[in-house]
Formats: C-alpha cells, structure tokens, sequence
C-alpha cells in the first residue's frame, strides 16, 4: 500500500515493519492534508492518493481520521449501531431464536401486567428485535478504565471487524503519549497488522518501529 500527495511530491510505501510518521512542519499544507483527508474520507474529493497494487483506493471506505485524541472517544454511533446489527443477527439465530421469542413476549406480559391499573386505556408497540433492549441496557464497547492507547487500540479492532479493514490517520498523536506509550503502542499495531499513519505538525524523538517523513517549512521533503 502507498500513499501519495503529487503537489509536494511525496511517496512513500506502508511498511509492514513500521508505523509512518508524516511531519509536516509547514503550517498551511498541514492543514491543507489534513482538510483533504476529511473532505475524501467524507465522499468528496481531494489530492492526497492512497492506493493498494496501483489501484487508487476511495478514502470514504478505506480510511478514517481521527483528530480528537482527548477525550479519545470509542463508543461512536455508527460502530455501536454495527455492534446493534451485529448482536441482532446473533439474537436470531438457530441458538438464540426462540429464547429472544419468549424474552420479548415476557416484556410485553409484563407491560401489560404494571399498567392494567393505569385509568386511561395503554398502547403498547411490541418490538420487531432486541434493538430497543440493547439501548436500555446501554450495550456498547466496554472503554472504562483503560490508558489512551488501550482506547486506540481496540478503536481500531473494533472499526477494522466492524466497517472492514481500514487505514487509520492520527493527527498529532505523540503529543498526547509519552516515548516509551508511544513505542509499545507502535509495537502493538504491528503485531495487529492495523495500517497507521501518524501526521505530526512537529518532529519528535525518533522511536523504534517506525519511519519518518518530514515535509519542512520550505515545502522540502527530508
């Protein structure tokens, strides 16, 4: 897998042995990458080429940008509506069928039963699955407790099982972890096999397990 940004002439492989840092010390074209990110991970189109056996790949279904590192947020609405999707068919199935039958028909007995005293006449709308059940519950991925880069890592677990393998753009990430956080973090995305790209407004230190490319004030490529 490349990726490619012609208007600065950068290329460069994703390597299987390293996670790529990508500083960009010049502030205009950081923003301008990072908005072209969002802009094609959004639908639309932008400059910045990521291909795989020299096929352009569509960023809107192969990508994701993640800008906001704290609070670093797992749980968003279109992963847990897969997890719901996901959980449903599970509820359906030879194992489960009749069990979630009787459980919806116990609710609704049970319905009825506390609101018979009620004075006025009660409607209820027995539910076609257990979507509504999952949300009383607050079904969602367990994110408690964990140090920023557990949250990272089964974030990408989750969106790569979830909305299918995907590229993952972190901006300025090393600000939020220490050396040695961000080491073992880099080490544990290799040994997953997920696909990181790191863009960094400023160099730091140079780490183990990964590669660095840096696009300077003058727009030169170090």
């Amino acid at each position: 897998m490349t990726i490619a940004y012609p208007a600065f002439n950068l290329y460069c492989e994703l390597e299987e042995s390293t996670v790529l840092n990508l500083v960009i010390e010049n502030q205009q074209i950081f923003s301008d990458v990072i908005s072209d990110i969002y802009d094609q991970c959004s639908g639309e189109s932008g400059r910045l080429i990521l291909s795989e056996n020299n096929e352009p790949l569509e960023l809107r279904k192969r990508a994701e940008l993640i800008t906001q590192i704290i609070p670093f947020e797992i749980n968003q609405r279109d992963l847990v509506n897969k997890l719901y999707a996901e959980i449903k068919n599970v509820s359906v199935n030879e194992r489960f069928y009749q069990h979630t039958q009787k459980l919806m028909a116990d609710i609704a007995l049970y319905i009825y039963m506390i609101t018979e005293s009620a004075d006025n006449e009660i409607e209820i709308d027995v539910p076609q699955d257990i979507s509504g059940i999952l949300k009383a519950f607050g079904v969602r991925f367990y994110d408690k407790k964990m140090e920023l880069s557990e949250k990272i890592i089964e974030y990408m677990t989750a969106v790569n099982k979830f909305k299918g393998e995907r590229v993952f753009f972190f901006v300025n990430l090393r600000s939020y972890l220490t050396d040695r956080q961000t080491e073992l973090l880099y080490k544990d995305i290799l040994l997953r096999k997920f696909k990181v790209i790191c863009i960094e407004n400023n160099e730091h230190t140079h780490l183990e397990y990964s590669k660095t490319l840096i696009i300077d004030k003058d727009m030169c490529i170090i």
